[in-house]
């Protein structure tokens, strides 16, 4: 399951930005702090990323529900 997550979340993460996250991995290929080089690039600590994921998905989920009562 925590592949799935972490798959999904990278995903979310290039949505973002293609560039932020080459700008992500080339910091921390180099050597640099994973948290500080997230903090750096996206704006925002790695556990606010994954609430707006998880807050996105949640939303799609609901849209996905009310606009499926349509054709129930």
């Amino acid at each position: 399951m925590f592949y799935t997550q972490a798959s999904l979340f990278v995903g979310y993460l290039k949505m973002i930005s293609e560039i932020q996250f080459g700008l992500f991995m080339l910091a921390i290929e180099d050597g640099g702090d994973f948290d500080k080089s997230f903090r750096s690039i996206y704006g925002a600590s790695m556990d606010e990323a994954w609430l707006d994921f998880v807050t996105q998905l949640r939303n799609k989920q609901k849209e996905m529900r009310f606009a499926s009562r349509g054709f129930g």
